[in-house]
């Protein structure tokens, strides 16, 4: 009863840091002082011409300092890395209750948790510091390619083991669709321009995240039945 029950606040968890990033990422839009990589005559956040990373920048590319929206940035980005780490915890163990070896979904639980891990790093790695600036990238490529990996292997448990509906498995295979696009415009195998890249970024860090707001939202309904029946 109180693993079930453990499981249950670890998907609550994940869900309040899922909804935080939206919180705080939207404010820190609100406090980003202007300038994009092109253009560092721009006022304000522009939805479609600044990346995410923008946002934890210490001076924005107009030369304002932009302290407010990087902790905002920073904050937000640690507690979702580190609520994808819970989700990671209790999902494996939801799926391996129809599994009892988990093989697939300990691979995938693995993966996941390097994902989380890296979304704190990218989160406190501010691209525009010298010291900081290659792990921000190279922590935010491995983070798109271990969800990736993670969303491939939790489909096919889930699809194997019958542990929740099919439909979870094809949140996931969507997820990991929109990742691979994203993965061949991020390494220039796809040329495009910045609108498009922003807006290419925006749509998979949302789909990311609605993602693991889809598939808590799956865990803690199983875990709930489970323990009404219990």
């Amino acid at each position: 009863m109180k693993r079930t029950l453990s499981k249950k606040n670890a998907y609550v968890i994940t869900i309040i840091g899922i909804i935080q990033f939206f919180i705080f990422t939207i404010i820190a839009m609100f406090f980003y002082p202007g300038g994009t990589r092109e253009d560092s005559t721009t006022s304000g956040y522009s939805f479609f011409q600044n990346m995410f990373s923008d946002l934890g920048m210490t001076q924005a590319y107009s030369g304002i300092s932009n302290l407010v929206s990087m902790w905002l940035f920073s904050i937000s980005m640690g507690l979702v890395g580190a609520s994808i780490i819970i989700f990671v915890v209790a999902f494996d163990n939801t799926l391996n209750t129809a599994d009892k070896k988990g093989y697939i979904s300990r691979f995938a639980s693995f993966f996941g948790i390097i994902a989380g891990f890296c979304f704190i790093v990218v989160g406190f790695t501010p691209k525009d510091l010298e010291w900081a600036n290659i792990s921000h990238f190279v922590f935010q490529y491995v983070a798109f390619l271990a969800i990736i990996l993670m969303g491939i292997l939790y489909s096919i448990s889930i699809f194997k083991d019958n542990a929740l509906s099919v439909i979870y498995g094809f949140v996931f295979i969507a997820c990991v669709l929109v990742q691979f696009v994203y993965i061949l415009i991020l390494y220039k195998i796809i040329p495009v321009n910045l609108i498009v890249d922003v807006t290419a970024q925006k749509i998979v860090v949302y789909a990311q995240i609605l993602t693991f707001l889809i598939q808590s939202y799956g865990g803690l309904k199983k875990e709930t039945i489970k323990t009404e029946k219990n």
